[in-house]
């Protein structure tokens, strides 16, 4: 065979490795992040805080909202609090009923948070953000996508969980995406919740 095809060869195992073992360290460190939230959130007693979140629902799921935007903010895995929210409320509301509940108020938190991101980052932080951007080449290779297929193209970067989704709510806000193609983007996110909603509801019926 070809020399060429055996260089292809090696060019797309190195690929394919380095995508393995970027993808077992991002989920380890989502487990560290995910243990420190959860203590965090529960001040060291679980029993204590469900509880007394069990009888004021409202504040819990606003405690929950802040937690995505400042999320969203300052680039933290959306995923770890997505998880640690299945975990409560699977305590609260049981497994089933926390599925809808879960699903449903993390739709808001990250149309939200993300959308609040996108906006002040066009409109008040747009020329520093832009500043920080230019500096990677790959900016200009997804600003040139988006002017073709918006929509589209975040939908499949939404997709990856390899890259981070905080900082794509920022390089967008810098590139032509309209927000209406920013919200239907943002539509893949829903599915992919649903991995670590069962992981959090999982956990906690453990």
């Amino acid at each position: 065979m070809p020399q060429d095809y055996f260089t292809k060869q090696r060019v797309w195992v190195t690929v394919l490795k380095t995508s393995v073992l970027s993808l077992v360290v991002i989920l380890l460190l989502k487990a560290v992040l995910l243990g420190l939230v959860v203590n965090a959130i529960f001040d060291g007693d679980v029993d204590g805080f469900l509880l007394h979140m069990r009888t004021q629902p409202v504040k819990l799921a606003l405690l929950f909202l802040v937690f995505y935007i400042a999320g969203a903010i300052f680039l933290f895995p959306v995923s770890v609090l997505l998880t640690s929210m299945a975990f409560t409320f699977s305590h609260i509301w049981g497994p089933m009923d926390s599925l809808l509940i879960t699903f449903t108020w993390n739709a808001i938190c990250i149309n939200l948070a993300y959308t609040l991101v996108f906006l002040s980052s066009r409109y008040l932080f747009g020329d520093y953000v832009y500043s920080r951007m230019i500096r990677y080449e790959r900016f200009f290779t997804l600003d040139r996508a988006v002017r073709r297929r918006g929509a589209t193209i975040l939908f499949l970067l939404r997709c990856s969980i390899l890259l981070p989704n905080a900082l794509i709510n920022y390089a967008c806000a810098v590139t032509d995406i309209s927000l209406w193609q920013f919200f239907v983007g943002n539509t893949a996110l829903l599915p992919v919740s649903l991995i670590w909603i069962y992981f959090g509801t999982s956990a906690a019926t453990v």
